[in-house]
């Protein structure tokens, strides 16, 4: 069964705050949710293959900054 919302609340917020996990995730989405026990669909290892490292970057570095605004600007990941 794919991740639910709290799981992928839990994937990107460990990937906000771990850059190390970030590059991960990004260079095997599958293999990165595993290991912190969740299971990806096609579809949503599909998504996360299509971001974009840079923007991802820019909305990690809003919230670093306390601003949250690289969220803002994000198009939705899910």
């Amino acid at each position: 069964m794919a991740a639910g919302q709290d799981a992928l609340q839990k994937l990107i917020g460990k990937a906000m705050i771990d850059p190390v996990f970030r590059e991960y995730l990004l260079r095997d989405p599958m293999a990165a949710a595993a290991s912190i026990g969740i299971v990806l669909s096609e579809q949503q290892v599909a998504r996360i293959k299509a971001l974009d490292p840079k923007s991802l970057q820019v909305i990690v570095a809003g919230f670093d900054a306390g601003t949250g605004m690289g969220y803002a600007a994000a198009r939705p990941l899910w």
